[in-house]
């Protein structure tokens, strides 16, 4: 354990009894250089919001899926890691000064940290129920059906030797939007895919109660 974890641990126990941790409430995503082609960065630094749970800290101070995060008070980013580390490390009630990329313009964002709930919710297995067992798509390697109860549509198989599959994507995943744009029936999704134009595709993804975005290299 680092020196200065194991001193904050150490502090935290003595004034609280227990070890209290900051709590932002995003889902951090590391910057891939496919990822970065795609959201059209300049560069792999940063972290990639996936998702903002509603009514934490990150959602009352505007931060929204998509935007990066630069530096947290100055101190630059390189990986998800990083930030966990860092928000975890900074006591409850603190307000941090967070440099953040929202549609490529920089913008400087203050949020008062919260205390890291108890018990976090973990990742549920999809609810989204299987349907038939859909339709090749426009993305090579996929197949797709309408996802049923929900926006988006549903993968009903991943060919594993695809880019699809390299990126992370798995059967039971819905897929929300294609290059930042919704996608509501299995046309819209065909429609989308047949406009990519770089090779690279960026898919917002839903698996279980989470979002988040996977970059897939050619098409």
């Amino acid at each position: 354990m680092p020196v200065n974890l194991a001193r904050s641990v150490m502090t935290q126990v003595m004034d609280h009894g227990k070890v209290v941790r900051g709590y932002l409430g995003v889902l951090p995503q590391d910057i891939t250089p496919a990822m970065a082609k795609a959201l059209q960065l300049k560069q792999t630094s940063g972290v990639l919001i996936g998702d903002v749970t509603p009514g934490t800290p990150a959602a009352q101070a505007g931060l929204v899926r998509g935007d990066v995060i630069l530096d947290v008070d100055g101190q630059k980013l390189d990986s998800s890691n990083q930030l966990r580390m860092r928000i975890s490390l900074t006591p409850p009630g603190t307000t941090v000064h967070m440099a953040v990329l929202h549609d490529n313009a920089e913008k400087t964002v203050a949020v008062k940290l919260a205390e890291m709930p108890g018990t976090l919710a973990k990742d549920g297995a999809s609810s989204t129920e299987k349907g038939s067992e859909g339709a090749t798509s426009a993305l090579e390697g996929v197949s797709v059906d309408a996802a049923k109860g929900s926006s988006g549509v549903l993968v009903t198989d991943v060919d594993q030797s695809s880019a699809a599959a390299a990126a992370g994507l798995h059967e039971g995943d819905v897929i929300l939007q294609v290059n930042r744009k919704d996608v509501g029936s299995v046309a819209d999704f065909n429609r989308a895919m047949h406009n990519v134009s770089n090779g690279t595709t960026l898919l917002l993804v839903k698996r279980g109660e989470n979002t988040f975005y996977l970059a897939v290299q050619g098409n």
